[in-house]
């Protein structure tokens, strides 16, 4: 009994000492059960303030916030790179532990049949409690002349959000992976709109895309996982957004957008082995969903009746409500705190300052502006469950971007 249990868990120490190394490979994306995941790549500025951007961006992620955004922009957006990177603080937490006990997981087989018991007990009690993820976007090329009546522009984005998690199982651990590589092509074509009757501008946009996306999700016990064919089902379609941008004064902006509001079908194809088919095409798609929000330069603070001070010209306060049609998560009270995002950002030239809340967890965020050069760091917290306080997850994000 002995050597079978040696024999077993020598064979799936290797196994997951080979999963623990490989961690950097592994990517999560969020599993939503209702149709698609709207395609929406957040950018670290974003993320910093809460991930706030609806009514106020201007990097290339202002695509997928607001692209009417950029009718109202007074200068050239030419961002020729961009590759972020992010990981969930649970990675960390993954290499601590294989770092701590790094010796022993690659001299396993070494260690007595006590030792290996407590190991791999340590191994279920901690591990499976991580979500490993990792988020790589790039190259975010994109372009936007200087706005005119009408402002058409170009982007090219592509991105990669996968992960794994351990799992305990009857006599193996499993593994559960899923997650998805989606790119995409979009031309915003943005309008000014005469306002005759309404105070500030306003502008309209309609952006065209077309989506390619290759998505898996399966789970395995370590033991099938070595042998494992990573068969990625890859699927495309063509869609449509709608958003808007209101700005009422140079302090106050209100904006929206609608995603998908032709609900974007995904085409998926057939993958075979050799003559095998493995998975059937298949045919998904991407439901309408709405985001509003607000960006308010303050001139005064008033802390009672006729009390006030002064606020300082350079901060800009945020306020998202995001995904307001998920059919899963209904508006109603126990939700909206998932859907609300509050965000703040110091402009001080060289030096940014970001901070916030993003689905009711804090958010913090540094930038630095170096005219063609940005570099941009993000910490926040996001919600996997239904309402915060369920399954908190703690991610950092880095940028860095060459743009004029």
């Amino acid at each position: 009994m002995n050597n079978f249990f040696e024999t077993l868990t020598g064979g799936i120490m290797k196994r997951i000492v080979f999963l623990l190394l490989s961690l950097h490979f592994a990517l999560y994306t969020l599993h939503l059960s209702s149709g698609e995941r709207v395609i929406f790549f957040e950018g670290v500025r974003q993320l910093g303030r809460g991930g706030a951007g609806i009514a106020y961006s201007d990097d290339p992620t202002t695509f997928f916030y607001n692209p009417a955004l950029i009718a109202i922009r007074k200068d050239l957006l030419f961002n020729i790179f961009n590759l972020r990177i992010g990981i969930s603080n649970d990675v960390l937490k993954t290499y601590e532990f294989y770092d701590e006990n790094k010796d022993e997981l690659e001299n396993f087989d070494e260690l007595s049949s006590e030792r290996q018991q407590e190991l791999t007990n340590e191994i279920i009690d901690r591990i499976t409690h991580y979500r490993n993820r990792i988020t790589l976007n790039v190259p975010d090329f994109c372009f936007v002349p200087k706005s005119g009546f009408i402002n058409i522009g170009f982007g090219l984005f592509a991105g990669g959000d996968f992960g794994l998690k351990f799992k305990k199982g009857i006599l193996v651990p499993k593994i559960q992976f899923w997650g998805s590589a989606d790119a995409i092509a979009m031309i915003p074509v943005s309008m000014k709109i005469p306002t005759p009757i309404l105070p500030g501008k306003i502008a309209a946009s309609i952006t065209p895309k077309l989506v390619y996306r290759a998505s898996i999700d399966d789970e395995l016990t370590v033991l099938e996982f070595e042998n494992y064919d990573f068969d990625l089902q890859p699927g495309k379609g063509i869609g449509f957004d709608l958003s808007f941008i209101w700005e009422l004064n140079d302090r106050l902006r209100i904006g929206g957008v609608l995603h998908d509001f032709t609900r974007t079908k995904i085409s998926y194809e057939e993958v075979k082995d050799g003559t095998t088919t493995v998975k059937s095409a298949y045919s998904s798609y991407i439901n309408p969903d709405l985001s509003i929000g607000i960006a308010y330069k303050p001139k005064r603070i008033y802390y009672w009746i006729g009390k006030s001070v002064s606020f300082p010209q350079f901060i800009t306060l945020l306020v998202d409500v995001r995904n307001i049609f998920y059919k899963k998560e209904p508006f109603y009270e126990a939700t909206f705190f998932k859907k609300l995002h509050l965000g703040a950002e110091a402009d001080l030239k060289i030096l940014k300052l970001r901070g916030g809340f993003y689905q009711g967890y804090p958010s913090f965020g540094l930038g630095l502006d170096l005219w063609f050069l940005e570099i941009d760091y993000a910490f926040w917290g996001r919600e996997l469950g239904r309402y915060p306080g369920q399954i908190p997850e703690w991610n950092h994000m880095i940028s860095i971007r060459l743009s004029f």
